[in-house]
């Protein structure tokens, strides 16, 4: 934990990817969020309940960080953060998966993965 303290406490940006477990929920509460230094920012593309939705939006609140989501707490978003949009908290549709760029992508690398196992 006081790795992770430090960590976050010396992050200009701070990205989340891990998955939504149980254990994993809220992973950044008040406490971890009140670590970050003022003017940071999160970005969540993972999913919204890893953040506290009530402590960001204090943190929010009192202007001290900002926030970039893509995935929240339900979708779609009408919650008590939009009052924030667009400049403490910037938000966009959870849409990455359906660009072209992406389907391309995924299809050259199904074709690559195919190729693998038929060549073993």
């Amino acid at each position: 934990k006081a790795e992770l303290k430090i960590l976050i406490a010396d992050a200009d940006c701070i990205t989340i990817h891990i998955p939504k477990v149980p254990g994993n929920i809220e992973f950044l509460d008040a406490e971890k969020l009140s670590w970050m230094k003022n003017g940071a920012v999160i970005v969540n593309t993972s999913r919204g309940a890893l953040v506290s939705e009530d402590a960001l939006y204090q943190e929010l609140k009192a202007k001290r960080i900002k926030a970039a989501f893509d995935v929240f707490w339900e979708e779609p978003y009408y919650g008590k953060l939009k009052e924030f949009y667009p400049d403490y908290f910037f938000m966009t549709p959870h849409i990455a998966s359906t660009s072209n760029a992406f389907l391309e992508g995924s299809a050259a690398d199904f074709k690559k993965l195919v190729k693998e196992v038929e060549n073993d």
